[in-house]
Parts: C-alpha cells; structure tokens; sequence
C-alpha cells in the first residue's frame, strides 16, 4: 500500500486501476465490491466522467466487476484484465461470464508483465533509440505483434489496440485473434510448498532459522518427462525449449534469462536422471561474454541462487504443458488438453481458450508459450492456424 500512495502523487508515474487490481488481488475486504472501489482514488487513468467504474453500492457485485472488465476492455483498450482469471480449486460464488474476473477467488500465480507496467516516463521518452536493445533487456510480451523487431516505431505502434465487439445483452465478448496451437498434455498444477527449518538453541530447543521450498525437482522431474514424451532423453533444440520455459523465460526479477545458464540446467536435468547430449563444450564455453567453466558443483549452486527464485515465483500454481506442435508452456492451473492456445489483438501474451460445442469459448487464463510471445504467431500459416472473432462467454 505504501507503493501505491507514492505512485498516486503523480498522474504520469502512478498506477493504473487494473496494474492495482492486479497488485492487490491477494487482499482481503469486507465488501467484495471494494476489490474495485476501494481502487478508484488511486488508479491514474480514472476519469470523472467513467461512470462505470464509479464507486456506487447499489449495484450487485456481479455488476461491479463486469462493468469493470467492460471499461477496461472498451474504454481503456486493454485485454489484460483477461489475466484475472479464477482459482480453479475455488468453487464460484458469482455468475459470470468467463471473460469477467470473480476478484473473489482470484488466482494466486504471478500475472506475466506487459510492456505498459514497466517502462518508465525516462526510458518511453527514448523508445527509438536502440529499441530493439531495450526489449532485450526488458521482461515484455508483445505476441500479437512483430514490431519489437523495428527500431523506428514509437510506443503507439507497438501496442495493437483490441478489436473487440459486444453482444447478447453485453454478456458475449467477440476478440479479433488467431488459434495457433492446442493443448497436448498438461502437468500437475506446480505447488512449491514452505517448509521451515531449525537449529537447536543453546538450551538444546529447535529455533527456526529460515525456510525452504519443497516439491521442486519433483516438479522438474514431471517437465522433463513431458518434455521427452517419456524416453528420457532431450534433443539440442528441445533442451533449449525447455529450460527457459521453467521460469516463464525470466529471471525472479522479471528480467530475460541470460543464456550462460544452459550448462548448469544441462547439469540439473543430468541428475535427475535424464540424458543431455554433449554440446561439444571444452573446459568452459564463452556465452554472452560469460565463462561457463564445466563445473558441475558450482554450476548447480548458481542455479540454485539464480533460477530457483525464478521457478517459485513464475511456475507458482501453474502446470507445464506440450502443444499439439510439440511447442513447451506455462498455462494456467485450470488449462486441460484439448483447451486452444490464441493470440488476440491488443493481447500482450497468449490465452488459453476452452470450446465449447455450440462454437463459442471460455477463457481459462494468460500462458506462456514458448516461441509464442514476441510476434511469431502473427507469422505463422497453415491448416492449424485460424483467424478469425472468437466469441467469449
């Protein structure tokens, strides 16, 4: 909270009412309609005249948080309050279309940052100096357009405004976008569970002394079994699918893994008994300007220091999954084979979509699908990519 006051001294510099929503989703109230209204004073790019989300408690809860996703689609053009999806493990209370967040049982797993929450006025300023260097740097997803690519293009190009449309009594969402892949197979949901451990005091009683997170090599193990179909073995170009996508493709902080990591997940992978091919490495190999001296001993060590966090924090109440294209995600704890994975326009990441036989869909949640996030679908051809308006109930 002492976050959001400081940012709300400034208009520019502060917080956006859904960036707040998504911060405070692990908050509890009295009054459920206060998971939006409690907000409003806050948030920066609220208007007087934005009837919708003005706090009034004659409405029912259910109203508030529809009218809310409908100003945050239609109003404010942004798709990411799609990523408010439910805790499957928490049976609804609300009746609501799928493409509306119950902020009642919201799901626990980090949202996945997008380009609008992490620039600074600084860096927005200097966007087409060295613009593709920048991105590189910076945890953003932008896979419903390739123009990370160009170095000319100014911020406003770089965010594709939604192509969206109402119907039904506003209770169907129709989403411009394109299906361009399906889920194969799906892991248990990643729960890394605290345990606390102890030493004896000087009177011989255990003292905690810190905490540790436990389940996680089981959970690898799981994404390694995935991943090899079982054989146990992984390809060069499967291996460096994989190993990225543990962790969402980012460091604990946020920012993209840097490639002088391959050798110490080839390691880790190694013992948990799995076979990883030989790269051809000497005593070390020179990746981004790093020594990787092949040392198996430190190498897990910086693992454990470096990726580890990155794993607790991304992978958190997610399930790894393998595509009908044999491309590597994150999805969310609610995805299931069969769920379709789209990029729709003015969507930052991909979603998970669930059809339905009479052709419509329901949102399950934001993914991160690998080699899916930074335009490359807005690429692809063929028989099993399909454009098109996808009707959202």
């Amino acid at each position: 909270m002492h976050l959001m006051r400081s940012k709300y001294q400034s208009k520019t510099s502060g917080h956006t009412l859904l960036d707040l929503v998504l911060l405070t989703r692990g908050f509890e109230c009295t009054d459920p309609r206060d998971k939006v209204f409690a907000l409003v004073g806050l948030a920066k790019d609220v208007e007087s005249t934005d009837w919708e989300v003005t706090p009034d408690y004659s409405r029912p809860t259910e109203d508030v948080y529809k009218l809310f996703a409908l100003w945050s689609i239609t109003k404010r053009r942004d798709l990411q309050v799609l990523a408010l999806t439910p805790d499957p493990l928490m049976p609804p209370t609300l009746s609501l279309p799928s493409w509306v967040p119950d902020l009642k049982r919201s799901n626990k797993a980090d949202p996945l940052p997008v380009m609008p929450n992490l620039l600074s006025a600084a860096s927005e300023a200097s966007w087409t100096q060295g613009l593709t260097v920048r991105l590189k740097q910076r945890d953003v997803f932008h896979a419903d357009s390739s123009a990370f690519e160009s170095t000319i293009r100014g911020v406003s190009s770089m965010r594709n405004q939604p192509s969206v449309s109402l119907e039904d009594n506003n209770t169907e969402l129709r989403v411009h976008g394109r299906k361009v892949d399906e889920i194969k197979e799906v892991g248990s949901v990643a729960n890394f569970a605290i345990v606390p451990y102890y030493d004896p005091n000087m009177s011989g009683q255990p003292v905690s002394v810190g905490s540790s997170y436990t389940r996680i090599n089981d959970w690898l193990r799981e994404t390694l079994m995935i991943t090899t179909r079982g054989t146990g073995a992984l390809s060069f170009e499967v291996f460096q699918m994989w190993w990225p996508t543990l962790s969402c493709g980012m460091d604990a902080s946020g920012r993209p893994l840097e490639r002088k990591w391959l050798y110490a997940f080839t390691v880790a992978a190694t013992q948990l008994g799995f076979r990883i091919p030989d790269y051809g490495w000497r005593t070390y190999v020179p990746l981004d300007g790093f020594l990787e001296f092949k040392d198996p001993v430190s190498a897990m060590s910086r693992l454990l220091n470096y990726h580890e966090p990155a794993v607790i924090r991304w992978a958190q109440y997610r399930r790894f999954c393998c595509t009908a294209a044999g491309r590597l995600g994150l999805v969310p704890g609610g995805a299931a084979p069969g769920d379709v994975i789209c990029v729709l326009v003015g969507g930052r990441v991909p979603f998970i979509l669930r059809p339905s036989t009479d052709g419509s869909y329901k949102i399950i949640g934001e993914a991160y699908i690998h080699d899916l996030m930074h335009g490359e679908a807005m690429k692809l051809s063929g028989k099993n990519v399909r454009e098109g308006s996808f009707a959202l109930h």
